[in-house]
């Protein structure tokens, strides 16, 4: 899946590229997905990643979130909404979908490119390769917060308290207790965190090319919105040209620190 703050960011410049979009709804939909409540050592949680990223059985990881059936979601609960209508469900969902395109962005250029830069790492350390692999996504996150604290973005995510009823598997609470999960850890970081150094698994580069390609993407989805009505896929990416699916090329991460 994509890092919190990439959701974010995304989700920034969509509110400044999209109309008729209500803040906080659309930002609350931006983080609806990720949204439920983990068990002890966070192997499961509740409602499961199955139901709130709309995959199949054994499809919750690594590049099964490449099967992500965002058209699926987008029938069931968009059908014969109206951007014109004030209900804030409308932002809701619409940043939810976007949420789920652009986990599968992250799959198709980050994670498939990581498995193939990162083969024999991965191979060789196994389940401890990811966790070095994602603390380069996260600690990039909280670098960015760092680095941008300023920004309207983050007064708006603090602002974050009622989440709007929309969906009956995703309770207002379960959306509470992950954005107060996401300020403690990214909002409130712990002092002395180390984060000026080399980013040998995903580069500060990186993570913005994807921040902004995914950004476009989604305008060019709502801007074809007539074509993708006519589509009975899965995904609404399937419009787009195989070739801009393709994992991200060679060096995806920092090469001042070799890996």
């Amino acid at each position: 899946m994509g890092t919190y703050i990439s959701h974010f960011r995304i989700a920034e410049s969509l509110l400044i590229a999209l109309e008729n979009l209500e803040d906080q709804a659309f930002l609350f939909g931006n983080l609806a997905p990720d949204s439920g409540t983990p068990n002890e050592d966070w192997s499961h949680f509740n409602p499961p990643r199955t139901i709130t990223h709309f995959l199949g059985p054994g499809e919750g990881e690594g590049e099964g979130e490449g099967k992500i059936k965002d058209m699926e979601f987008r029938r069931q609960y968009m059908l014969g909404t109206d951007a014109g209508k004030e209900d804030c469900c409308y932002s809701f969902f619409l940043g939810y979908f976007f949420h789920l395109v652009c986990d599968t962005l992250w799959s198709s250029w980050i994670v498939k490119a990581s498995i193939l830069q990162y083969e024999s790492i991965i191979r060789e350390k196994e389940a401890n390769a990811w966790s070095e692999i994602r603390q380069d996504w996260h600690d990039l996150d909280r670098k960015y917060f760092r680095d941008h604290s300023q920004l309207e973005i983050w007064r708006l995510m603090k602002s974050l308290h009622n989440p709007p009823e929309c969906l009956e598997y995703l309770p207002q609470e379960v959306m509470r207790q992950q954005m107060d999960y996401i300020e403690h850890v990214y909002l409130k970081p712990k002092e002395g965190k180390r984060l000026d150094r080399g980013y040998p698994y995903l580069a500060e580069a990186t993570m913005d090319r994807f921040v902004k390609e995914s950004t476009q993407i989604i305008i060019e989805i709502m801007q074809r919105r007539d074509e993708l009505m006519r589509s009975d896929s899965n995904t609404a990416l399937s419009i787009f040209e195989s070739e801009r699916m393709l994992p991200y090329e060679y060096p995806l991460g920092d090469m001042s620190k070799p890996v």
